[in-house]
């Protein structure tokens, strides 16, 4: 995937969704993140995503998005800004390579990662924020948003067969006690009862 520069999305910005903006680059994971802020100050997330996730799973992310947004914990997530064609991905086209271009609400606050003192109240408060989240996705599904990632529980297995790259033997022994209680043998027949945060679609 290419850099975009913050001069780029700030031409971006104001080209596709109408919006003139400063722009300052933020971490990220799977995909490039900014913060765009108006003349206002208003706050504004802009994500680039490329081919490698697929249309249809940018498509799950902006329906998972969409139905919270019309759930009871509204409040509490960002909402997508449409752009000037009145939708919520963007299609752009570099050198024969496609990039998924979105604008959301930015939701003022702190991090939680920053507090340094998570107090018992903090943590019943995400504890109930959670549930609350969890049970408004209740029965939500989206075809294209299950992804094989090689961190999850259910995929363990996977980084067995990469063991052997493990020169040292101590290191190699402390990383095989973690994943052989996660065996076929023991996993698999519980596997289907273990309870997802979104259900595949049937």
């Amino acid at each position: 995937m290419i850099t975009f520069s913050e001069e780029d999305i700030r031409q971006l910005a104001l080209e596709h969704y109408g919006l003139a903006v400063t722009v300052a680059a933020l971490n990220g994971y799977d995909e490039q993140n900014y913060l765009l802020r108006d003349g206002l100050g208003i706050g504004y997330i802009f994500k680039v995503a490329d081919e490698s996730h697929g249309l249809h799973f940018i498509k799950a992310q902006v329906s998972i998005v969409n139905h919270l947004s019309k759930s009871p914990v509204a409040g509490y997530f960002q909402h997508y800004f449409l752009n000037t064609d009145g939708k919520e991905i963007t299609r752009l086209v570099i050198d024969g390579k496609d990039y998924y271009l979105r604008v959301l609400s930015y939701l003022e606050g702190h991090f939680w990662v920053n507090h340094t003192d998570k107090s018992n109240l903090l943590m019943e408060d995400l504890g109930r924020f959670v549930g609350n989240m969890d049970k408004a996705l209740a029965g939500f599904s989206h075809p294209a948003m299950h992804r094989h990632y090689t961190w999850d529980i259910s995929t363990t297995m996977d980084a067995a067969q990469k063991l052997q790259y493990i020169t040292d033997h101590e290191r190699r022994s402390v990383n095989s006690g973690k994943v052989d209680p996660l065996s076929p043998f023991q996993i698999a027949p519980l596997k289907n009862d273990f309870k997802k945060g979104l259900k595949k679609a049937s």
